[in-house]
């Protein structure tokens, strides 16, 4: 009935989905850190990253879509509040497998020297980043209720009321299961596939690669114009500059 409202969303993830393999293929944005272990694996990775990213666009259309009454939560079984971090942990599971399996540390992106510093910079960041969605939050409001836009007295969405009445330890499950899960998926593939530095990385310029010093007694790629720009103790790259050879003179004979 409501088919027409999943085409626009399904269709720009789509677009994101093709953008995201033609910069793997030309540019080896996700090749740069997940390394596949053959060409047949690398497009059944890109398959299954199409399917994971519609089916995922879906499931969040369909539930904005159809907001629960309270007495629909009320019978809605626990279990299927982690139905998105199952999907998310099969995905890991599934791109560790296809990425030759590598060191889950270096596969989540976790940071084994100086562990101590690294937890309490984590912490400090989330506790500030709550803080700061929680005031947007609230200047958001303000704009929207000083606009006329949202009502003064508007009441949560029943799946606020409903999680906090739940038990403590309940609760304590759902935090617990949105703090592992949800970083390990920012950490384990996001973060490292669509970091800026990664993906604008195959367009700048490269550095000059330097090399050893060049011997005394060498008699080759000796010209001014191919050391151009390089210290006494650097050598260029091989193959920037043919090779020559140069019989040296004295400048003034006698």
């Amino acid at each position: 009935m409501h088919a027409h409202l999943y085409f626009i969303p399904l269709i720009a993830m789509a677009v994101v989905w093709l953008a995201m393999v033609i910069l793997d293929l030309r540019f080896g944005v996700m090749r740069a850190t997940d390394k596949f272990s053959s060409p047949a694996s690398q497009f059944i990775a890109y398959a299954f990253l199409g399917v994971f990213l519609l089916l995922l666009t879906f499931l969040v259309v369909g539930s904005s879509m159809r907001v629960p009454t309270r007495e629909q939560l009320a019978k809605t079984p626990f279990y299927q509040l982690f139905s998105l971090h199952a999907i998310l942990i099969v995905f890991l599971f599934v791109w560790w497998l296809l990425t030759n399996r590598p060191n889950l540390l270096d596969y989540l992106n976790i940071q084994r020297r100086d562990f101590g510093k690294a937890l309490l910079t984590g912490c400090a960041v989330g506790v500030g980043g709550w803080i700061f969605t929680i005031i947007m939050a609230l200047v958001v409001g303000g704009i929207l209720v000083a606009s006329g836009l949202m009502p003064k007295n508007a009441t949560p969405p029943p799946m606020i009321a409903w999680l906090v009445t739940m038990p403590l330890w309940k609760r304590g499950i759902v935090v617990l299961s949105a703090m592992t899960v949800e970083e390990a998926f920012f950490r384990g593939w996001l973060q490292k596939t669509l970091r800026p530095d990664r993906l604008d990385h195959p367009l700048r310029p490269r550095p000059r690669r330097p090399g050893t010093a060049v011997p005394a007694h060498r008699r080759k790629r000796h010209l001014a114009r191919h050391r151009h720009g390089l210290l006494p103790h650097e050598e260029p790259h091989p193959g920037s500059h043919c090779p020559r050879d140069l019989r040296r003179r004295a400048v003034v004979s006698s």
